[in-house]
């Protein structure tokens, strides 16, 4: 039977907690989840965040003999949210160790270890040669000494200092399921790249956005989010009759649930 003990202890209000074969729960470290990988043995691994961005691994093998593989899932939304950057992983004394990961889920780590008494990091890293700074009002500018004429790098709309565009292609399913909620969840305008054409005669080739209408519909009468002109079908095109039917007939379909307001294309 696997057996899970939680041992709590306060380092300057640091949580953590001890798991034999079993999970520590995100609740008990901030979001942040610790589990063997398909073990139930006798090696332990604490669990305790240093500060809200380092996570320290204690292993303790026991008599297990055989190499460990320790799962850390790392909070991508939310106030406890891991910042996406870049994610380390070292010993204690510092050596980097190889990080497997489930293809683009960069939240989720598989940390093989070899069956020792040993101590590890997890690390939110900043990227290399840190952000990028913004141009002073002075860079801003420039007038021509010959001409005296002056241009400037215009203001972003109500003062910002800067904009993001946040787009999504080819109206995949996960746009609903997991983009749209995380958006909403922060207060963000994404701009989807739809493929509003139905299935077409003679393929195989399914329509992502025809076999979730109803939900893209949806979305769009809510009006939080912002369509665009990706080509009905994402094909590409054979002639110039075909290719006005691809962005023609996308755009028809765009302008029927945005009338007179979506103007884009990619």
């Amino acid at each position: 039977m696997m057996r899970q003990f939680l041992v709590w202890t306060f380092l300057g209000f640091v949580p953590s907690a001890v798991l034999l074969g079993g999970t520590v729960a995100a609740a008990d470290l901030a979001g942040v989840v610790v589990r063997f990988e398909k073990y139930d043995g006798p090696a332990t691994v604490d669990a305790q965040l240093v500060d809200r961005r380092q996570l320290r691994l204690d292993v303790d093998p026991k008599t297990e003999r055989e190499p460990l593989a320790i799962r850390v899932e790392l909070p991508d939304t939310g106030r406890n949210a891991w910042p996406v950057a870049d994610v380390a992983v070292r010993d204690a004394r510092g050596r980097a160790l190889a990080v497997r990961r489930s293809g683009i889920e960069w939240q989720n780590l598989l940390i093989p270890v070899p069956a020792v008494r040993d101590t590890y990091f997890v690390q939110a890293v900043d990227p290399p040669g840190g952000r990028p700074s913004l141009p002073s009002d002075k860079q801003r500018q420039f007038t021509d000494p010959a001409s005296g004429l002056s241009v400037a790098i215009a203001r972003w709309y109500d003062g910002r200092q800067a904009a993001l565009s946040i787009r999504f292609d080819d109206s995949h399913p996960t746009h609903l399921s997991k983009a749209i909620p995380i958006l909403r969840q922060y207060g963000f305008r994404g701009t989807f790249m739809v493929n509003p054409g139905g299935k077409e005669p003679n393929t195989r080739r399914r329509s992502e956005f025809e076999d979730h209408r109803a939900e893209w519909e949806a979305c769009a009468r809510q009006g939080d989010q912002e369509f665009a002109n990706h080509s009905a079908h994402h094909r590409g095109a054979i002639g110039d009759e075909d290719v006005e039917a691809e962005i023609g007939d996308a755009a028809k379909a765009i302008w029927q649930l945005f009338p007179n307001k979506s103007k884009l294309m990619a």
